[in-house]
């Protein structure tokens, strides 16, 4: 009996013009959208500086400089008339580079940006993260416009489950809303071997309010005082890390304590390699917010690190609680030193987490997979939008690779 094959898709995704819209051209913690640009299988394009991107690749003004003064001189008094200017200056950026899609990092991107696609006829995928979803500073500056802009977007991606929640609560219509952490590069970050790693634990990620550092540090602190010989490594800079180093020396832990700043992906991935396990005390601020699915959490799995960390947005989507690491409530720095000792102390139960991890992120986080899923959803959006109002995005259960099957 032969089997019918399915038809294979012959187009030449080369021809397809993918603009990555993001308020930075460049920050070392967003590592994540620089993935996105080298790795999508079509001609990438960029457009940043600001949540209204101005500038294109290599810092080339949008606006002529008759349009930046306009804008300059009405912004105040005139804001609408100041937004038309640059709105035009993008559609025209659009419509010469003959963009075919646009892949806005970050909902107030998506806000910025949606009058200028809708000019162009170019469609608008909109990529949610962490802050942007979920802050109250977001929400009240942009949350009135956060479910047009999820009504009128081609596609609206989510890259925590509890994220896909919240926007579907704001109006994300279902069949155009997709769940798709950012990956990990299996690439780089591999090789780890907690059983012959000394007893350190590193920490990756900015020092800011919902990553909690100081939280790491007093559940350290604890853990220290039971494996004196145990040391912690916390990578990367932010409003939090003087005050972090400060309270190092408060608890007389500085000298088992590393604070190297932020470190190019190459160092970090040694650094992991050279760790009996990964920790993080992320938490839900009291202005509500709270991460995605951190990028620095499936960078550690894909290392074959253990990771110690709290049952928090995505990261119980990427950690399995006592298969793939050990997993705390927000706030319980008991525990969280409870299972540091653990690792610190038992070399064979951290490489055992450590090996399943590395499994399930490769299988389900590695960056082959979710930019491949990240290219169907674009690719599915240019395909409805030439093909008229009429035509779908695929369904959930067509994607190549399969969407991470939901655990909740």
């Amino acid at each position: 009996m032969r089997v019918r094959r399915a038809p294979q898709d012959r187009r030449d995704h080369t021809r397809e013009v993918v603009c990555i819209a993001a308020p930075l051209a460049h920050q070392y913690s967003e590592t994540f959208i620089d993935a996105h640009a080298e790795r999508l299988p079509a001609r990438v394009t960029r457009v940043h500086s600001g949540y209204f991107p101005t500038r294109a690749a290599g810092g080339r003004h949008l606006l002529t400089m008759a349009e930046r003064a306009a804008a300059s001189a009405l912004e105040r008094s005139f804001p609408g008339a100041a937004r038309a200017i640059r709105t035009h200056a993008l559609r025209r950026h659009l419509q010469r580079r003959r963009v075919t899609a646009v892949l806005a990092e970050y909902g107030q991107t998506g806000v910025s940006i949606l009058p200028a696609c809708q000019a162009a006829h170019v469609p608008l995928i909109v990529h949610y993260h962490g802050s942007d979803a979920f802050a109250q500073r977001w929400l009240r500056d942009y949350g009135d416009a956060y479910p047009h802009l999820c009504a009128s977007a081609d596609a609206v991606i989510a890259t925590s489950r509890e994220m896909e929640d919240h926007l579907l609560a704001l109006g994300a219509p279902r069949e155009r809303l997709f769940h798709n952490p950012c990956g990990a590069d299996t690439t780089r970050f591999r090789g780890g071997n907690p059983a012959q790693a000394a007893p350190t634990f590193v920490a990756v990620g900015r020092f800011v309010d919902k990553k909690a550092p100081h939280l790491t540090l007093l559940a350290f602190h604890a853990a220290l005082a039971r494996c004196p010989d145990a040391r912690l490594v916390m990578i990367g800079e932010g409003p939090l890390l003087e005050a972090c180093r400060h309270l190092t020396h408060a608890l007389r832990v500085a000298h088992a304590v590393e604070f190297p700043g932020p470190l190019p992906p190459a160092d970090i991935a040694a650094r992991l390699r050279a760790a009996r396990a990964f920790v993080q005390h992320s938490v839900r601020t009291t202005t509500g917010d709270r991460e995605g699915t951190p990028v620095a959490v499936l960078e550690a799995g894909a290392t074959g690190l253990p990771v110690v960390a709290t049952r928090h947005a995505g990261i119980r989507d990427a950690v399995l609680d006592g298969q793939t690491g050990l997993l705390v409530d927000e706030g319980d720095i008991e525990s969280m030193a409870r299972h540091l000792v653990t690792l610190a102390t038992d070399r064979d139960r951290a490489a055992a987490l450590g090996a399943a991890g590395c499994a399930r992120v490769r299988e389900h986080f590695s960056l082959e997979t979710t930019t491949a899923r990240l290219w169907r959803i674009i690719d599915g959006a240019i395909r409805r939008h030439r093909n008229g109002r009429a035509s779908h995005l695929p369904p959930r259960e067509t994607l190549e690779p399969p969407l991470l099957p939901y655990a909740g």
